[in-house]
């Protein structure tokens, strides 16, 4: 249920913590004529405000990087850090759901309530009011911006007519197509101002795109 009352105003950022090497064609269900490289960014998301600091998803560890071959390029949670948050104080989690790359590091986060959707059919996406408006982050109910923008659902799929369907909700709780966040498009980082103290990549979505 879309609820228009904004409540609290969040800052939100977007933590790179690790990527890995995609085509074109791993990343729709259709046929790609241009097929290329079109690789993956893994975010978590910190939403702040004056009064409340809460994590959307978790990411993954080392070991799971190696096991995965992902390529891990520091521990999502420290990262924390550099916003001027300490994990061990974070007492709200959202996990969007129970994927690896969204649900791992959970016992660095000591003093977390952790809220859950289920598993990938109940996957949640996050609504979160900001400066700019209702932006709403998407997780992986969409991978890439073109996954949404073409209609061109991701190929790791339980119902596709949903998935369509989810983007459209997406959408629908955002206050422009502009105000939707991609689980896992590198655009992000160059769409939005970046953290100029990270040389990682942290993009600040409460502030307008740039691109």
């Amino acid at each position: 249920m879309r609820d228009d009352d904004p409540g609290e105003c969040y800052e939100v950022h977007a933590v790179k913590y690790a990527n890995m090497p995609r085509r074109r064609r791993d990343n729709f269900m259709s046929a790609d004529d241009h097929d290329g490289p079109m690789p993956m960014d893994f975010f978590v998301w910190l939403l702040k405000s004056p009064k409340r600091t809460i994590l959307v998803d978790t990411g993954f560890n080392a070991q799971t990087a190696e096991r995965r071959q992902r390529q891990l390029l520091r521990c999502p949670i420290d990262a924390l850090r550099l916003l001027g948050v300490d994990p061990d104080a974070i007492q709200d989690v959202v996990l969007t759901h129970l994927h690896y790359d969204h649900a791992g590091n959970i016992a660095k986060l000591p003093q977390a309530r952790f809220h859950v959707g289920g598993h990938t059919r109940g996957l949640q996406a996050v609504r979160v009011f900001t400066q700019r408006g209702w932006v709403v982050l998407a997780s992986d109910a969409s991978h890439y911006y073109e996954n949404m923008a073409e209609a061109r659902p991701f190929p790791i799929v339980f119902n596709v007519a949903d998935m369509l369907e989810g983007y459209r909700r997406l959408h629908a709780a955002a206050d422009s197509a502009q105000h939707v966040v991609p689980g896992h498009d590198p655009d992000v980082l160059r769409r939005y101002p970046r953290l100029a103290s990270d040389p990682i990549g942290t993009a600040m979505l409460h502030l307008a795109p740039t691109e």
